[in-house]
């Protein structure tokens, strides 16, 4: 079965398998790729043994993006926090992993994070924000592949700062060559995953279908 993207790739597989060690149930889910051409899910579509849900993305087209895409109400919030914080390109996937350890505590192991290091510059970004103390308040970890990124992380230990974050990584992304960007799920069944996905289509874009395949233990 082929997930399509990066995510049929080698070293999404080594990744997987090294934070399979905390979350089990994630070698027994798939999913299609808003971004992908070659994705297959014919098996678990025919088979009883997966359950497939169809699911929302948000996809931005960099070529066309703009600043009026992006909800009015995060403008003045960007402002700000680019006023009180640094923002950094590229800083080193063991700065990351400090925001993303404050934020969600130890929920990956060490490993995971070095995989993700291996992929910079060539697959992955990351953008992060430093303020005036200074300390790391925000970041996010971008993949890239084939001319598309995928928003893959971003923790956050400081309120209202992960907007910028995130404005600064899709101009970042642009000056790349990457075109299409996608920000992810924003159709989640909890509250805390609505909340994601409100926050995620603020930045504009168009909703894109894709299928996640969970196998029935």
């Amino acid at each position: 079965m082929r997930s399509g993207w990066f995510f049929n790739t080698p070293m999404w597989a080594e990744y997987l398998q090294e934070y399979a060690k905390s979350r089990p149930e994630c070698l027994h889910e798939f999913r299609s790729s808003p971004l992908a051409k070659d994705q297959d899910l014919r098996e678990a579509l025919e088979s009883k043994e997966w359950v497939v849900e169809c699911h929302q993305s948000q996809v931005i087209d960099l070529a066309t993006h703009k600043w009026s895409d992006v909800r009015k109400s995060y403008h003045s919030l960007i402002h700000r926090a680019q006023e009180r914080c640094e923002i950094n390109e590229e800083p080193t996937i063991r700065e990351f992993k400090l925001v993303h350890r404050c934020a969600f505590g130890t929920v990956r192991n060490d490993r995971t994070f070095e995989i993700q290091g291996s992929w910079m510059p060539e697959h992955a970004m990351a953008v992060a924000a430093v303020n005036a103390k200074p300390e790391l308040s925000a970041a996010a970890l971008w993949i890239i592949y084939q001319g598309s990124a995928y928003y893959g992380s971003a923790p956050s230990v400081e309120k209202n700062i992960l907007h910028a974050v995130i404005w600064e990584s899709l101009k970042r992304l642009k000056a790349r060559g990457v075109q299409l960007v996608d920000m992810g799920q924003v159709d989640g069944a909890t509250e805390k995953e609505k909340n994601i996905g409100t926050f995620k289509a603020g930045f504009g874009g168009e909703l894109r279908p894709f299928l996640i395949a969970k196998r029935k233990l």
